[in-house]
């Protein structure tokens, strides 16, 4: 006769218990100028920015602290 258990265990990263970094604040008389095409690459960028960061503390709230290492 052959036996065969199946476990399933849900490993998190480290990483995902680090809190995120603050956003770093605009220098002092900070001035951003950029053309058209320059201003929508930047809202483009700061819109990935945001959905790494919403990806991420959605993987965190699938991850119980008792499942971390």
């Amino acid at each position: 006769m052959i036996e065969v258990r199946y476990e399933t265990r849900l490993i998190c990263p480290t990483e995902l218990a680090r809190p995120l970094p603050d956003r770093p604040p605009p220098g002092a008389g900070a001035v951003i100028e950029a053309n058209e095409a320059g201003a929508m690459w930047l809202a483009s960028e700061l819109a990935f920015a945001a959905s790494v960061v919403a990806l991420f503390l959605d993987a965190r709230t699938a991850c119980p602290p008792s499942a971390a290492p």
